[in-house]
């Protein structure tokens, strides 16, 4: 009640001798409110390229008088340093001797105030390498768990394959910051993204059209989906997906919710010869519970199947195609999977499947006109060894080789330093010239090679070729 008095006095006298001051109405028993501070943005459309050893990061600005802080993520998911903060995009970070592959995040700085990070985005640079866009599309956090670095196993697994890799967010394609036209081969990742985010907008339907009947390559891997654009997509989004996607949806959840989590690939496909499993929710992704089941059509091919479940009834994991889409100018390709392909494990898996894929994609477009003339321009009549490839993740070595005859048998085979054979194994044709093996390093006797050097031979009846190549454990 006595404050209540003093207030009422206080009022008073500042009415009757016309003092109005601001600090008269303040009492000081009670706390003046806090000061509160607007969160500061996520940096967008961020885009991470390489050239001539440097790395650049680009974004828009989110504020003025802003800074921006650079994480990096290291290829074995736990470790992660700072490069500090700079004043603006881009952001130009020199690559030393022998580090050649970076994943990098950024959040905005004002004082002692952060911002949230972006998403886990990438770029390597290695000499004489042919280089790949990553996209991510995968913007989803209800119902899922998205880490927002997934970029990981896909950027590694285009580098232990010989290749070099870009990436952008999806924003920064919709934007037009980066262009797919400047790259042969596109890789959209799109994990669990569905209706809720969209997988594919209508803007990155347009893009994504446009650069395949134009004669681009894209392996886009993701869930939902078949279950965003057909069963609660509009009539254009159904079109894209036959048109472009080139399949016809079966189903959502194959075999039911959490029901398979196993693939088994298809007769004479791509992938031939690979079964693999998928995350159940006990790995380093997320649970893939609901994928979809799709069909090729037209002239599309069946990637993969569903273990135990016909593909007919169910639906298919995948499809994959090369050739002139719709309106399209030049032969283009597609490889659709209808699991993330983040979510495959374990990681050598990832690799051979990306390995079969950009092969695929590298092979040429051969046509009855110009067959023997693309292939005498392409590959030496005969056989031989293209490459060796260092896989990070389990030391590992890939073995890169074509052969164009396979009568007589066609072997692959690998000699230690003594050239006693310690490998062997039949080459079978398949529907790509250039063929990639991966070795884990055990002999034919089931003991672990030791760090050396080693030769690689491929043999046909009288005929071989042979190449060195270095194994470290």
């Amino acid at each position: 009640m006595f404050k209540i008095i003093k207030l009422l006095t206080l009022l008073l006298t500042s009415f009757i001798f016309g003092q109005y001051d601001d600090a008269i109405f303040i009492d000081p028993s009670i706390e003046p409110p806090k000061k509160i501070e607007t969160a500061l943005k996520v940096p967008v459309n961020l885009h991470i390229t390489s050239k001539d050893e440097k790395i650049y990061i680009d974004f828009s600005e989110v504020d003025s008088l802003v800074s921006y802080e650079v994480a990096r993520q290291f290829e074995n998911m736990t470790d992660s340093s700072s490069y500090g903060t700079f004043t603006g995009s881009p952001i130009i970070i020199d690559k030393e001797d022998g580090d050649d592959i970076f994943f990098l995040k950024i959040r905005a700085s004002k004082g002692a105030r952060k911002g949230p990070f972006t998403e886990l985005l990438g770029a390597s640079y290695a000499s004489n390498r042919s280089k790949i866009l990553i996209v991510n599309g995968n913007d989803r956090i209800v119902g899922t768990n998205n880490t927002f670095n997934y970029i990981l196993q896909h950027g590694i697994a285009i580098f232990d394959n010989g290749y070099d890799f870009d990436s952008a967010s999806n924003e920064a394609i919709i934007n037009g910051w980066i262009n797919l036209s400047d790259y042969n081969i596109v890789v959209w990742m799109l994990g669990e993204e569905g209706v809720s985010t969209s997988s594919f907008s209508e803007r990155e339907q347009y893009l994504v059209r446009k650069y395949l009947i134009s004669g681009g390559k894209i392996f886009v891997s993701g869930s939902e989906i078949g279950y965003d654009l057909v069963q609660k997509g509009t009539n254009s989004d159904k079109k894209f997906f036959r048109e472009i996607l080139k399949s016809r949806y079966i189903t959502d959840a194959v075999g039911g919710r959490k029901g398979v989590y196993r693939i088994k690939s298809s007769e004479n496909s791509i992938i031939a010869g690979i079964n693999f499993n998928y995350d159940d929710g006990s790995g380093n992704t997320y649970d893939v519970d609901w994928p979809d089941g799709v069909i090729p059509i037209g002239n599309a091919n069946r990637l993969a199947v569903f273990s135990g479940l016909s593909p007919s009834v169910y639906g298919g994991a995948g499809i994959y195609y090369k050739g002139l889409f719709k309106d399209g100018i030049m032969p283009g390709a597609i490889v659709y999977m209808t699991i993330g392909f983040e979510s495959i494990y374990p990681g050598y898996i990832r690799n051979d499947i990306m390995g079969r894929v950009l092969n695929y994609f590298d092979a040429k477009t051969i046509t009855p006109e110009i067959s023997q003339k693309t292939l005498d321009a392409s590959y030496q009549k005969g056989m031989g060894i293209t490459g060796f490839y260092n896989n990070h993740e389990d030391k590992s070595i890939t073995i890169e080789f074509y052969s164009n005859e396979y009568e007589p048998y066609c072997f692959l085979t690998i000699q230690d330093n003594k050239n006693n054979e310690i490998f062997k194994m039949r080459i079978y044709e398949l529907p790509v010239k250039k063929q990639r093996f991966r070795w884990t390093g055990f002999t034919k006797y089931g003991e672990k090679a030791p760090s050396g050097v080693y030769s690689a031979s491929i043999v046909q009846g009288k005929k071989s070729v042979t190449r060195k190549f270095k194994l470290i454990n």
